[in-house]
């Protein structure tokens, strides 16, 4: 028994397992849609790389953990703030578009980015009156070390969240601060 856990650590070590997700996404192709592991599972495309929908609308881009440029974004344009903020900035695309888009505080890695969206995604408070469901980025009791994202006060702040069905089953096509 010892030895197998054993092996499972050196086998996680060996394959990469342990680097962070941001290291992993690759944003090159414009075209081809990322998705999460996880129970539903979450478009990484939209949220981390961006996307250029089918009509040239520019879609997503809401966390700068991937460096710039990816396959659909060029450059972001935005005011200043801080590290631990959600804000608004302009996105310039690949293909000279442009949208504003709300974004993830800048020191929150996407893997708390993800756990965040889930928490939200299974705790909803309601409908937003556009379009999709609104639920918390963390849990009230907790602290920035807990792996969820919170604003730049230590406060769960609230997402945004727009489901499609993908195989089947609920799948998040977006989620970002609301």
């Amino acid at each position: 028994m010892i030895l197998r856990i054993g092996l499972i650590l050196v086998l996680l070590l060996v394959s990469g397992a342990g680097e962070s997700m941001a290291a992993t996404l690759d944003c090159s192709d414009a075209g081809k849609r990322l998705w999460s592991r996880s129970d539903p599972q979450v478009n990484l495309s939209h949220i981390f790389c961006g996307e250029i929908g089918r009509n040239g609308d520019p879609k997503g881009f809401h966390s700068r953990v991937v460096a710039l440029p990816t396959g659909a974004v060029d450059r972001v344009e935005d005011n200043r703030h801080g590290a631990g903020e959600i804000y608004d900035a302009t996105v310039i695309y690949s293909n000279g578009r442009r949208k504003r888009s709300t974004f993830y505080p800048d020191d929150c890695p996407a893997e708390a980015i993800l756990r965040s969206v889930l928490y939200a995604y299974r705790n909803q408070t309601g409908d937003h009156p556009a379009w999709g469901v609104l639920g918390p980025s963390a849990p009230v009791q907790g602290d920035a070390q807990d792996g969820y994202c919170r604003d730049d006060r230590g406060r769960p702040f609230e997402i945004r969240i727009g489901t499609i069905q993908r195989r089947g089953q609920d799948a998040i096509n977006t989620a970002f601060p609301n």
